[in-house]
């Protein structure tokens, strides 16, 4: 036996360090890994060094992710080095400043151009869905042009929890004026630390939004286009003909009832079907020019946007050309000035929703599928359109002079969806200008002294006519009319703040105060004229009317003057604390209750680049805590602590017994009304390990927003109604993730992106002397939300079912058990009612909690692909534990129609089913109970798009810098159990939300776009 030691012996090393495309990289360090033998790579990124056989080679360089490179006995090695992750040095914007995001100690998530590039959606709200953790957007309709509801951190208040918009530093209400291709990035201030800085205007969170500027060099001339046809996937199936007409001769509602026989196994008219849309277009156009020089810099663009809606086509479009100019120049080394305005002009054509009487969506549902669309040319009219047409009535016409179906059963509000759409003539369009004029002054090194004055002017007008139509006995119009309703807003910004920075050995100081000053006023002028020369939109602008009108306006204007103060202090990079407070004056209170403090703290512990830290696989490791207190303007009115006077009320007699219409009191006054108060504590941690590979951020929330305002009890003796008063609490708490992964090589390259988030909602005070407040109300049903001590913002309210009465047997012991029903006598079929307050009786005193449209836990994520050119995303987005309620029937219209599974699911006798009730027309426990209520968790593909980028070979010949084209399918697949048409159910309405009463859905899309660069 024998051994042989094998000793390591010397080898020259012969090696290149190149970029990852394969560009020298000169300078970089070449270290033998335990020595510290080292040399440098010259100019062409060569380098030569002796190392042991078996030993390691440390390759560095500013700017790339060090490499670990075994040396294995070659003598030729090639380095290819990666960029280091940026995220660490990047600057995100914060409020009146930026920050390094090493060094940031509140939550801010942000968002960049290239995650909201290609996404196919009409708003820039919609650009927040699903792309950060803690926030929600939902919208209040499917339909082109409709708003949404973006929520920070849950729903903080039982009115208005919108966040504000600061667009280049001016501050505005909305960015339905903004165009997503002009947006270079996205910060969401999430906490109150981050938040505080805009005092009472920052309780629901900040969305901070950077647009595209340009940049010094050669002008870059950049298209891209968008185009695509939308369609309706999420279907909601209603009752045939032949279950409609059992289900009334089950029910048997008063009035004319259709005979069985005829409709035996026939489907009918299929409303929804009838009234979608196979193909409605939908494209996007934006050509920007941008460019400049060391002084001067520009971007000029321009966008155009258009969308038919599924139902109503070009009768539910939306249009907006908006046009935008940055520029900045640098006057000296001492000044620099600059602008940010855009221009847009947004139309929009929508028939009425979420209405339980006048919805067309809702009509679309309700209609009795016996009814046609039209009356075909030559076929006999029935019997009850005759005899409409013979007692002089007006009945609708479409463009083949076919008249349109009129219902013979169905009475009240509900016609033919198809015909109303087509007599609908609404349009609004609302002008806006808005931007900026800033100036920097640079003294001397460190300081920054900042002036700016903005401006928002929009000018919205309403044009609308109506024509003379007969439906039925109670919808008629006689008279045709015109309406124009014309709204101005302005707004004037004024800021002016100055920011020191200063290094003092490990120390980092920076310090900044400010002031603001805002005023705003909103006029509208209403009217309505009955009466018109001739029918046709030619003739809607002609200002003569025949018959009188009405007309009514206001003015409501509001300012604010604040004081701003921060101070930012970072020690060796490691120990990071910043502070803020701020004071607002508001003119919307009483003169002593118009001053506001909000203060804020936060700190930081950056762990990994303290000397104990000894891992190299965690790369950075920050621990943050905040607290702050913001405040909310959102849900006071101009004056509205003041007495209410009105001359609506009775007429009084004077001494001769005439009459005179005087101002009386309203509502009392409430000099105490003050701002809505957001309290948030935050905890969280930030992670990036693997060489950057690996990013992970983590926070606990627990945000209370105070002082809701709320209906107060004055004695009944005051006679008067109540004024709002400062008397509600709602608490969200709850935590926050996001994580990605980012693997790059020489031709595949992939990441995998994700967000959760986790609410719990409660209102945790209540005035003591209200029981509840009430919400939504649904036609003869009454109140189905409420405002209430321990339960959710707008929770459901309703009876709590426990299975169906198979038998009289079971509600005779039912009632036994009880032991004082008096007024409830339930038939085998009806549900089982729970008595939840114990007294014995079923009464509406058993109505409880029985739902809530907020979801406990929301999660999305992004995976995309890149090999050789091609590229693959993949967005996806749940939401679960919320339910919707399904107010898809009408008891005040028995004829009308309903869900298709109230027919197949209900109660047939005894043993055929235990969860759903016979059917019933109008009961009123069985439509306001829990069995009314259903799970709205979902999952939806949001998109998936394949793409190509051309060679750069290829594209230089032909002068082109960049050239992609994609293809997406964007909304395009649902997964959920709900059973209505849509399980993302929004509401025009705080208080309504989750309430389906006939949703426009969101639209599913086949897009293909294109984006070229000069």
């Amino acid at each position: 036996m024998f051994s042989i030691i094998a000793i390591a012996q010397d080898v020259t090393v012969n090696g290149t360090v190149n970029d990852e495309s394969g560009m020298p990289v000169p300078g970089a360090t070449v270290l033998i890994k335990g020595t510290n033998k080292a040399t440098a790579s010259d100019f062409d990124g060569k380098f030569q060094i002796s190392a042991p056989s078996n030993g390691t080679l440390t390759i560095s360089f500013v700017g790339y992710n060090t490499v670990q490179e075994a040396v294995n006995g070659r003598t030729k090695i090639e380095i290819r080095l990666k960029p280091e992750s940026q995220t660490l040095n990047e600057v995100v914007v914060v409020g009146y400043g930026t920050q390094k995001k090493s060094v940031v100690t509140g939550a801010i998530s942000s968002i960049k151009a290239e995650q909201i590039a290609t996404l196919s959606v009409g708003l820039s709200t919609q650009v927040l869905q699903g792309q950060a953790a803690g926030v929600t957007v939902m919208a209040q309709s499917g339909a082109p042009g409709a708003g949404a509801k973006v929520r920070i951190r849950g729903a903080g208040s039982n009115g208005n929890s919108d966040p504000i918009y600061v667009v280049d530093g001016m501050r505005t209400g909305n960015i339905d004026f903004l165009d997503s291709n002009d947006i270079e990035k996205i910060e969401i201030l999430k906490d109150a630390a981050s938040a505080a800085i805009y005092g009472a205007d920052g309780g629901n969170g900040v969305v901070m939004i950077t647009t595209k500027k340009g940049k010094a060099g050669s002008m870059k001339v950049t298209y891209s286009n968008q185009f695509g046809f939308q369609s309706l996937r999420t279907k909601l199936e209603m009752m045939s003909a032949d279950q409609y007409v059992k289900w009334i001769d089950e029910t048997k509602p008063p009035g004319n009832r259709p005979n069985v026989a005829d409709w035996e196994g026939k489907k009918g008219t299929d409303w929804l079907d009838e009234a979608a849309e196979d193909a409605a277009p939908m494209h996007h156009h934006t050509l920007q020019l941008a460019g400049g020089n060391e002084v001067s810099t520009f971007l000029l663009s321009g966008n155009f946007f258009s969308q038919d809606g599924i139902f109503g086509g070009d009768k539910t479009n939306f249009k907006r050309t908006t046009v935008r100019l940055n520029s900045n120049h640098k006057v000296s080394r001492y000044l620099e000035l600059g602008e940010n305005f855009s221009l847009s002009v947004n139309k929009r054509k929508a028939f009425t929703e979420d209405d339980s009487f006048n919805g067309i969506m809702n009509h679309a549902m309700l209609m009795d599928p016996l009814t046609p669309v039209f009356y075909p040319n030559g076929t006999a009219l029935p019997q009850h359109v005759q005899d409409a047409l013979a007692s002089g009535k007006v009945l609708i016409k479409n463009k083949n002079g076919e008249y349109y179906g009129i219902s013979e059963y169905i009475d009240g509000e509900i016609a033919n969806p198809i015909g109303q759409i087509a007599i609908d003539h609404g349009l609004s369009q609302e002008t806006k200008i808005i931007g900026n004029v800033y100036a920097n002054i640079k003294p001397f090194e460190g300081f920054v002294f900042t002036t700016r004055y903005g401006i928002e002017q929009a000018f919205n007008n309403y044009d609308d006519w109506s024509q003379k139509a007969w439906w039925n006995s109670t919808k008629e119009n006689t008279t045709n009319s015109k309406t124009y309703n014309q709204g101005i807003f302005k707004t004037w910004l004024f800021e002016n703040f100055a920011t020191y920075t200063k290094t003092i050995g490990k120390h980092e100081f920076s310090a900044m105060i400010g002031m603001s000053a805002q005023d705003t006023e909103y006029r509208y002028l209403n009217t309505r004229a009955s009466g018109m020369i001739k029918e046709g939109d030619q003739w809607a602008p002609v200002g003569e009317t025949p018959v009188t009108g009405t007309i009514s306006g206001n003015i409501t204007p509001s300012s604010m003057n604040s004081y701003f103060g921060r101070l930012t202090y970072s020690y060796d990079n490691k120990y990071l604390f910043q502070a803020s407070l701020r004071n607002d004056n508001s003119s919307l209170f009483a003169p002593d209750k118009r001053a506001g403090y909000f203060p804020a703290v936060s700190a930081g512990w950056i762990i990994s680049n303290e000397s104990f830290w000894g891992t190299e696989t965690v790369n950075h490791l920050k621990l943050r805590a905040s607290w702050g207190q913001n405040g909310s303007t959102s849900n006071i009115a101009a004056g509205q602590w003041q007495a209410f006077i009105t001359k609506d009320g009775l007429k009084y007699p004077d001494a001769l017994g005439n009459y005179h219409t005087v101002g009386e009191l309203k509502a009392l006054p409430n000099e105490d009304i003050t701002w809505e108060t957001t309290e948030q504590t935050d905890l969280g941690f930030d992670v990036r390990a693997f060489e950057n590979k690996l990013t992970f951020g983590f926070d606990y929330y627990k945000k209370v927003t105070k002082d809701l305002l709320t209906p107060s009890s004055p004695p009944l003796s005051t006679g008067y109604a109540a004024p709002y008063a400062n008397a509600g609490d709602v608490t969200n708490k709850g935590f926050e993730i996001e994580a990605g992964w980012r693997e790059s090589g020489r031709k595949f390259n992939y990441g995998i992106n994700l967000n959760l988030t986790t609410i719990k909602n409660e209102v945790t005070y209540l005035n003591p002397l209200l029981t509840r407040v009430d919400g939504a109300n649904l036609p003869v049903l009454g109140t189905v939300t409420s405002f209430e001590l321990g339960k959710p913002v707008w929770y459901f309210r309703g009876y709590k079912t426990d299975g169906i009465f198979q038998n009289q047997a079971q509600i005779d012991a039912y009632k036994t058990a009880l032991g004082n029903v008096t007024t409830w006598n339930p038939t085998p079929g009806a549900p089982v009612v729970v008595d939840t307050n114990g007294d014995g009786d079923i009464t509406d005193q058993d109505k409880t909690y029985i739902g809530d449209p907020h979801h406990d836990v929301i999660i999305s994520s992004t995976i995309d692909f890149e090999y050789k050119g091609f590229d693959l995303k993949i967005f996806a987005q749940g939401a679960f534990g919320g339910e919707n309620f399904l107010a898809l029937a009408r008891v005040d219209n028995p004829a009308s129609n309903r869900p298709s599974f109230f027919y197949t699911d209900r109660w047939t006798g005894e043993g055929s089913t235990n969860s759903f009730p016979k059917a019933s027309y109008s009961d009123p426990i069985i439509y306001t109970s829990d069995l009314m209520v259903q799970d709205a968790s979902y999952v939806k593909i949001k998109q998936i798009q394949l793409g190509y980028n051309f060679k750069s070979e290829l594209l230089s010949q032909i002068k082109v810098s960049n050239l992609r084209l994609y293809v997406s399918l964007d909304d395009f697949f649902t997964f959920t159990k709900y059973k209505g048409i849509d399980p993302e159910v929004g509401s025009f309405s705080n208080n309504s939300q989750g309430i389906d009463r006939g949703l426009y859905p969101n639209a599913s899309r086949i897009m293909t776009g294109l984006s070229v660069s000069f």
